[in-house]
Order: C-alpha cells, then structure tokens, then sequence
C-alpha cells in the first residue's frame, strides 16, 4: 500500500529529511552511497536514510541527538556545523508523535530511522 499523504508541517518536515541526507553526504564514503527508503509499518510512515560513511563509535552512538554533541571525526575537516542539526531533527519527528532510531557500523556506514504516525493508519 502506497502512502500518498502525511500529516506533518511542511517547513520543519522538509528541514528534516534534508537535515538526514545532508548528514549522509557529508559522512559518506567515496563514492557517496545513499539509500532512502518508505514504507508503512503499521500504523506509522516509515523513513530512512542509509549512507556508507565512516560511521559512529558505540560510545557516540546513544549521545547523537544530544544538543552540542559532535562525534569526533579525526582529520575530517571538511564537515563543519553546529552539533544541533539531530537534536533538531528529533525534537520535530518527536512533536509529529514519532520517533527516530540510528543503527551504525564504523567504516560502513549509518542509517537513520524516522517513524510517524499516519493519521489514517
């Protein structure tokens, strides 16, 4: 069963997904690999984005969405911002009524899970 509609802001929905390929691309390997990817499950449309980057250490992973949080990159200078970038992303999925997971390998990459109710079901 497609999904045709969300019910979602649509400056702070967009912001989101871009947020999460733009984080894909800049944490990518070469050359960039990128998955997104839609599906119902359940009641909640389902999003993720999956790149092949450099991954997060196990001892970063829980701490991701923290605001101010960087994830050492080592000699990486070309990957500039904030350290707000997923704690904004979480509190927008988060006051959409859903919820975003991570799953990451280092050297192989990251993907990051975004679920929202779907008002219909």
């Amino acid at each position: 069963e497609n999904i045709t509609t969300i019910v979602a802001d649509k400056l702070h929905f967009r912001n989101v997904l871009v947020n999460l390929v733009d984080n894909s691309v800049k944490y990518s390997g070469d050359p960039v690999l990128i998955k997104i990817s839609v599906y119902k499950s359940g009641g909640n449309m389902v999003f993720s984005v999956k790149d092949n980057g450099i991954g997060i250490p196990p001892a970063h992973i829980n701490q991701v969405f923290d605001k101010f949080h960087r994830v050492p990159t080592g000699n990486i200078h070309k990957v500039k911002g904030t350290g707000l970038g997923l704690t904004y992303v979480k509190y927008i999925v988060e006051t959409h009524g859903g919820n975003i997971t991570v799953k990451s390998e280092i050297n192989t990459g990251s993907e990051f899970i975004v679920s929202i109710p779907l008002m219909n079901g």
